[in-house]
């Protein structure tokens, strides 16, 4: 017992330094290079802003970025350190999980082939709602697989506030658990802890979290329901092959570099495959929740996202290296340094990645990634403008297009509300009433819709403006993009 103990804890030392340091390059590396986030960030920013519950998500990630955003400090690294909290979050109950069925070895191989795939690293910079499932879906994970195997209260009640967290976040996490009871129902050993009090009490404690947000959805008309159930229909043959493709996509997205890293440690690997029970666990982790999005998305009829994978990465890491356990394998110390290299190559991919959308977005004179503008630059000048302008607070900032002008979200410290007309549920009629009672900014560029702001606010015709350029935030090619801001006078249309 004493031996085992010191194995587990001479390998679990290493590899939660190189989950340290893989949290830190992904945050301090990518703050450093960007001037903006993604869209996903700055819808959720949004939802926030409006207490979230009239959202199309559920909202406790627009209220976790409402606080971080309150802050006024560094927005964009705090955001990107929010998420990889998480991916750290996540790898604790990977290892965790592994660990119910192998060795500290095969655990190890877990946590490198979850912190390396695409879920933890390009797509965590995003920090919208997929991300921020990702520790839930590694905790729900956990707890399940654990009540399963060891029975309990315990267990089963931190199950039960995992999955009512989750759904707070997104309501993808239903797929993980109609993944657990489809094998909690096919291994004969789990199925009558299926059937226990602790099983349904986790469901009422799950029941208890969700409901308050639930009734409030449903008296605002359900809009998070009807866009989880089919807000993207396939309406024909092509729409079908899209939905396809992006299926195929996301299987991608999900395996690519987990197998490589499995690759990396045991180029042997499928001679060492699990059999019986083992393999049946690794297997309904690996795949089982694709399997239920396919199904998912049959039964609603819906154009799939690749994007809806991301959570799902904990559970593959998991359920590869159940498959696939390697505990006379690769040493600890071996493990953690490739996932440093491999941490630190995909920050050396994401830069070139960067360096493209720069050099692409000044030859198409707009910006080609969400990544690349210097957001703060904007910010401070509808800010300045405000204050020569009007008088008050900021009420409201009115955006045309979302690349570069919805960045503004990030900055103001007045924190006002937006009307975005490239996104219908934030341009309704009510928003442009209150946006024209309190007055605030309009900001257009070249690659927004102007007309539709001028219809909406016709006394925006001969108000006073304000020409700028916005530069990219790191500058490969000195690209920037011209801006104009126009005043839009308190009580005005």
């Amino acid at each position: 017992m004493n031996a085992a103990r010191a194995e587990t804890t001479n390998c679990a030392r290493p590899v939660a330094l190189a989950v340290i340091a893989h949290a830190l390059l992904w945050s301090v590396a990518p703050a450093l290079i960007v001037g903006n986030l993604h869209q996903d960030t700055l819808e959720a920013a949004y939802w926030g802003n409006d207490g979230a519950l009239g959202a199309r998500h559920p909202p406790l990630l627009s209220l976790a970025l409402e606080l971080v955003l309150r802050l006024d400090h560094a927005p964009i690294f705090l955001l990107l350190l929010l998420s990889q909290i998480g991916m750290a979050v996540a790898a604790c109950y990977v290892w965790r999980s592994a660990s119910l069925f192998c060795g500290p070895r095969t655990a190890a191989v877990a946590v490198m082939m979850f912190l390396v795939s695409l879920s933890a690293t390009f797509f965590a910079v995003q920090v919208n709602h997929n991300s921020a499932l990702t520790p839930f879906w590694a905790a729900t994970l956990f707890y399940a697989l654990a009540y399963l195997e060891r029975g309990g209260w315990g267990f089963a009640v931190k199950a039960g506030f995992s999955v009512g967290l989750g759904l707070l976040v997104k309501l993808e996490l239903a797929f993980l658990v109609v993944c657990l009871v489809g094998l909690a129902l096919a291994a004969p050993r789990y199925r009558r802890a299926l059937f226990r009090p602790e099983a349904g009490g986790a469901a009422v404690i799950a029941a208890a979290l969700t409901a308050p947000w639930v009734v409030s959805m449903l008296h605002g008309g359900g809009r998070a329901l009807s866009y989880a159930l089919g807000d993207r229909k396939v309406l024909d043959v092509a729409g079908l092959a899209f939905s396809a493709l992006n299926l195929l996509d996301g299987q991608f997205i999900l395996f690519v570099f987990p197998v490589a890293a499995l690759l990396l440690v045991n180029r042997n690997f499928t001679s060492r495959r699990s059999r019986g029970e083992r393999a049946l666990v690794g297997a309904a982790l690996a795949f089982g929740p694709s399997l239920v999005l396919l199904i998912g998305v049959i039964l609603t009829d819906q154009t799939a996202k690749p994007q809806w994978v991301m959570p799902f990465a904990s559970s593959c890491a998991v359920g590869l290296a159940l498959l696939f356990p390697c505990d006379a394998g690769a040493k600890p110390a071996d493990i953690a340094g490739r996932i440093n290299l491999l941490s630190g190559g995909l920050v050396a991919a994401f830069l070139a990645y960067l360096f493209v959308g720069d050099v692409v977005g000044t030859a198409i004179g707009r910006p080609l990634t969400f990544y690349v503008p210097d957001s703060r630059r904007l910010g401070e000048a509808v800010e300045h403008f405000w204050r020569e302008r009007g008088s008050g607070t900021l009420g409201c900032v009115v955006i045309a297009e979302s690349k570069l002008a919805a960045s503004t979200v990030l900055w103001l410290r007045s924190r006002p509300r937006f009307v975005d007309f490239s996104h219908p549920e934030w341009s309704r009629p009510a928003d442009v009433r209150r946006c024209a009672e309190s007055g605030g900014i309009a900001i257009f560029t070249r690659a927004g819709a102007r007309a539709g702001v001028l219809v909406a606010f016709p006394a925006l015709r001969g108000a006073p403006t304000r020409e700028l350029v916005v530069p990219a935030a790191f500058g490969f090619s000195h690209a920037a993009w011209p801006a104009e801001l126009a005043y839009l006078a308190p009580g005005r249309r």
